[in-house]
């Protein structure tokens, strides 16, 4: 080798060890949750060696991170064009697929992932969570089980297995599992989603230490971070405050039924109402009523989080409304930005989100007393009646369904509870299978959740002594309106706790159906009771699973006392706050303006309640 040679050869081994340590130091930037200056050192690795499948791969890790999915499913594409063995892209290009609901590709390569390593319990994982997503949910415990036998501490399988427990309503050594997974959660410093966190406990210190775990993790650098925000004035005068609403469930679903009328009666001369959507188009009624509701009407489905941000910075939102936290789909990311000087949790998710880029929380004197500020991370603003906005314009279809006709007996006392079967904790149940048995002839009417939940909610009846065909299933019907008729069949609802009924809860209200519910110390848990009091019957309200046992034997016993409870129910529904939108909306518009008042005068976020 001649000298040329050598030098030749010197440098390229010096490139080498360049590109290793900035490799090396990308993964560092990537574990400490500097993405942006990731994917800038990735980008430049592969302009020397554009075929190095690791680099594509980490790059499409952190470009998914900040919510650019496009480029992040072209990263991994990359990656197993150079590596088809790469089993992390392939596991992680079928898990990103399967956030983006696309279930059929997704369990093609996550398959394809557990081919090219069956002991690799990431795919399992992802494998679980579509086949859960398509409602297979036998075939997703399997899943999970087999990520557990391939990494026995894997605990985001732990979880999603509890997920699905609760789900199917198998309750054997839940309680012990529950913990011991909160438990390692601290110990670890593990990344759950806190929506995961909310049926498995009624403790408001856990939830907030939890959150504020997760919160952590959603930092991005300072200079992606938006400072300059527009004055509240032009020309000398307040102008319009620009509100503006963030969610995935601008469809049919339970956030826009709740939201519309409120959305429709903002008022126009002192607030300017917009609309950024992240969720497809579904073709509803109810997704064409909102979106219309909007004076600007802005998707941002396609977009990464920081070009999100970016739009309703430059859009000079006042309010950044985010209706979704930390529920399934939502995008925190967006706000961590701060596009607008205020932001706000609201409607979406029952629970501090224990960030520091939310300032507020729209609660109410029940479901957020102001004795639970330590609880929240964000200033807790109190609505005067309550905090769930209700559509007054709900159809209830006029003709009256018959028991028969739903598989209930013509007499006899009908106990209902529409939640979802992941609410339902063993302790409930066994509640509702004593009131059973005291209440001669009665039946329990629950939601039709899927087929193995009947099947051990029924073996669990059997358990307590009780007849399981005493407990009927109410399928999903297409129209609301018939679900909504329909309730007028039972006599009264069993609320769950610590997870309440939420929108569930209103429904049965709205139809006449008395709703019994007992109070913790969370949000969850106290939404139920703050709508009982917004509808004045706040003796359905109680404090202690004993009471709310009592009292829902009582009701079944005292056909009179029932009765009056319906009369009063049906004659406050037309007087009573919950349902009165107009001064709902008043409310609500008074605590924005009281925010932009707070962010003028002092720049910082503190508890009001509007009187």
């Amino acid at each position: 080798m001649n000298r040329k040679q050598r030098r030749a050869a010197q440098k390229a081994q010096g490139n080498q060890a360049q590109l290793a340590n900035l490799f090396a130091l990308c993964g560092q930037k990537m574990q400490a949750g500097n993405y942006e200056e990731a994917i800038a050192g990735y980008k430049r690795i592969l302009r020397h060696v554009p075929d190095n499948a690791a680099s594509y791969h980490n790059l499409g890790v952190s470009q998914e991170s900040l919510g650019q999915h496009e480029e992040a499913i072209e990263a991994y594409k990359n990656a197993l064009k150079y590596d088809p063995a790469c089993v992390e892209a392939c596991s992680n290009l079928g898990g990103l697929l399967h956030r983006l609901h696309q279930s059929d590709k997704a369990l093609a390569l996550l398959e394809q992932a557990i081919k090219i390593d069956p002991e690799f319990a990431d795919a399992h994982h992802n494998l679980g969570c579509t086949l859960n997503a398509l409602g297979r949910l036998e075939e997703a415990i399997g899943a999970h089980r087999k990520a557990l036998a391939c990494q026995p501490d894997f605990l985001i399988s732990k979880f999603e297995l509890c997920g699905l427990r609760r789900t199917i309503c198998d309750w054997s050594g839940l309680e012990a599992e529950n913990a011991a997974c909160l438990q390692a959660i601290y110990e670890r410093s593990i990344k759950i989603s806190p929506f995961q966190i909310l049926p498995m406990t009624g403790d408001p210190v856990q939830q907030l230490r939890h959150n504020r775990l997760f919160a952590a993790d959603q930092k991005v650098a300072e200079t992606l971070i938006f400072s300059d925000y527009p004055a509240f004035e032009e020309a000398g005068k307040e102008r319009p405050v620009r509100i503006g609403y963030l969610s995935s469930d601008f469809n049919q679903h339970a956030v826009s039924v709740l939201i519309a009328e409120l959305l429709e009666r903002h008022d126009r001369s002192k607030f300017e109402i917009f609309g950024y959507c992240y969720s497809k188009d579904d073709g509803s009624e109810t997704r064409a009523r909102v979106v219309s509701a909007f004076d600007q009407y802005v998707p941002v489905l396609q977009m990464s989080d920081y070009q999100a941000a970016k739009r309703i910075h430059q859009d000079g939102i006042d309010i950044l409304i985010d209706l979704k936290g930390y529920t399934r789909d939502g995008r925190s990311r967006i706000l961590t930005h701060r596009p607008a000087p205020v932001q706000v949790n609201y409607l979406g998710y029952p629970s501090t989100m224990g960030a520091d880029f939310i300032d507020y929380i729209i609660g109410d004197a029940v479901v957020t007393p102001m004795e639970h500020q330590p609880h929240y991370d964000e200033a807790i603003v109190q609505l005067p009646q309550c905090y769930m906005p209700n559509d007054t314009k709900r159809k209830i279809a006029d003709e009256m369904p018959t028991r028969q006709a739903h598989g209930l007996p013509e007499t006899g006392f009908v106990f209902c509870s529409f939640n979802n079967a992941y609410k339902i904790t063993e302790e409930m149940f066994s509640v509702w299978m004593r009131l059973l048995d005291q209440v001669e002839g009665s039946v329990l009417w629950l939601f039709e959740a899927n087929q193995m939940c009947k099947e051990n909610l029924r073996r669990e009846a059997l358990a307590f002594g009780v007849d399981p065909s005493r407990l009927i299933f109410a399928p999903k019907l297409p129209k609301l309106e018939d679900h909504l008729a329909r309730y007028r069949l039972a006599d009264l609802f069993l609320d769950s706790s610590p997870y309440n009924a939420h929108t569930t809860a209103s429904d049965a209200l709205w139809a006449g159906l008395p709703v019994l519910s007992c109070a913790g110390q969370t949000f969850a848990s106290r939404v139920a009771s703050s709508l009982l009091h917004a509808i004045k019957i706040p003796e359905l309200s109680t404090n202690t699973i004993e009471d709310y046992e009592k009292v829902a034997l009582n009701l079944a016993t005292d056909a009179a006392k029932l009765a009056e409870l319906r009369n009063r129910l049906v004659q406050n529904r037309h007087s009573a706050p919950l349902f009165d939108i107009e001064s709902y909306t008043r409310g609500i518009e008074l605590a924005f303006l009281q925010m932009v008042r707070n962010r003028r005068e002092t720049g910082i976020p503190s508890p009001f309640a509007v009187n």
